[in-house]
């Protein structure tokens, strides 16, 4: 029997990278970007998990389990005294990405006041959020995380 390690950060890359393909982004609506923002934060949890695997042996049963994602990829950096700004890029869109992870992940119901004489529906208090998320930038960040995250 042979050993065969999968890391499961790439398969969703290479899950992204299918989803996005062809497609015009600048053009999606709200509702189109919700998978593609969820897989995003996927990626960027599976990336913490794998790199804190590899560097803490107490990462499954205390840190895992009780960190968000953000704050796994901000321990990380902080560990291998690489500290990160999540007010540039390309960690602000992950910032942004993680966030609405969060929203998305533990939804709560959303009682809205609206005028009578509006013709718009009511929306989710999170949709402008994700109105202004760029996804090409989005991505291309994610690629840069992935591609330059700090290694020991």
């Amino acid at each position: 029997m042979k050993e065969f390690t999968i890391y499961i950060h790439n398969h969703i890359l290479y899950s992204l990278e299918a989803l996005l393909h062809g497609d015009n982004l600048e053009d999606l609506n709200y509702l189109q970007k919700i998978p593609i923002i969820t897989m995003m934060a996927f990626a960027y949890e599976a990336l913490a998990n794998h790199d804190g695997e590899e560097i803490l042996s107490v990462w499954k049963k205390e840190v895992e389990p009780k960190m968000s994602p953000l704050g796994k990829l901000l321990l990380l950096a902080e560990i291998k005294g690489k500290p990160i700004n999540v007010g540039i890029a390309p960690y602000q869109s992950c910032s942004q990405i993680l966030n609405l992870r969060n929203c998305l992940a533990h939804p709560k119901t959303e009682k809205l006041e609206i005028e009578l004489s509006s013709d718009d529906p009511p929306y989710p208090n999170w949709k402008e959020r994700i109105d202004k998320i760029n996804i090409k930038k989005s991505y291309e960040d994610l690629i840069a995380i992935f591609s330059g995250f700090p290694k020991l």
